[in-house]
């Protein structure tokens, strides 16, 4: 069977509030797993970022992996009224000293209504980049739907997407062009084939979910699904290059 080439669009590691015996703490440990499972590079979330300080964390991630050209930095990003965080303006000055082109929501009971994070999701539509997010912090697809109505051209990368949603995820896959699914928990009966047949391989994501899902099982979802070569590799590696590629910093 041919390696396909692996970019992992949503893995985290460090230390959080809940650690089971595998969870990865060090950039070391996430790389053995890596390379276990034949995943190839990856985009990092930090633990620290999320549950801790935004601002710190982010730039401590960049110390931590900047020797690897494996990894790739994903910054968490909070609202910035309350002066804890930079405005969007300095956001996207301090990524681009930093490299860094894709953004996260961390976990929060702050709102993600257009009031409260509308200048940071013009930020990341204007300048084509990704917003990594998770269906569970945004609480539900109206949500999902609100926030890609008001931002047509935000590129969304939705993680979370479980086997029960897809009478959701469809609808929203022909109303917005720019929403990509991560496939690491999008493991309904056939979804992976299902989708590329009715949308093309270009919506889906390679995503892991490490530490919180299996790593093995996400790479084997993809390798083993009922579809060629060519879009194995769009999913595994093709559509997170392309997006990437297409950041203005």
């Amino acid at each position: 069977m041919k390696k396909i080439e692996i970019f992992d669009c949503e893995a985290s590691f460090g230390i959080s509030g809940y650690k089971r015996e595998t969870t990865p703490i060090t950039k070391e440990e996430m790389l053995s797993k890596f390379d276990r499972y034949g995943i190839d590079s990856a985009l990092l979330r930090y633990e620290y970022a999320s549950t801790g300080n935004a601002r710190m964390g982010n730039l401590e991630l960049c110390e931590v992996i900047k020797d690897d050209a494996r990894l790739l930095p994903v910054w968490y990003a909070i609202p910035h009224y309350t002066g804890e965080f930079p405005a969007p303006a300095e956001l996207l000055r301090l990524m681009k000293e930093n490299d860094v082109k894709m953004i996260s929501l961390p976990a929060g009971n702050w709102t993600v209504a257009e009031w409260s994070c509308g200048e940071l999701f013009t930020m990341l539509s204007e300048h084509k980049i990704p917003l990594l997010l998770p269906l569970s912090r945004v609480g539900d697809f109206n949500a999902v739907h609100n926030i890609l109505k008001a931002h047509k051209d935000l590129r969304v990368i939705l993680t979370g997407v479980g086997y029960t949603t897809m009478r959701d995820v469809y609808p929203l896959l022909v109303m917005f062009p720019n929403l990509y699914i991560s496939t690491s928990i999008y493991r309904g009966f056939e979804g992976i084939e299902d989708t590329v047949e009715r949308f093309g391989a270009n919506r889906l994501i390679f995503g892991s979910g490490m530490p919180n899902v299996s790593g093995a099982s996400s790479v084997a979802l993809l390798t083993y699904a009922r579809i060629s070569d060519e879009d194995k590799t769009l999913i595994g590696s093709g559509n997170i290059k392309r997006l990437l590629s297409e950041v203005t910093l």
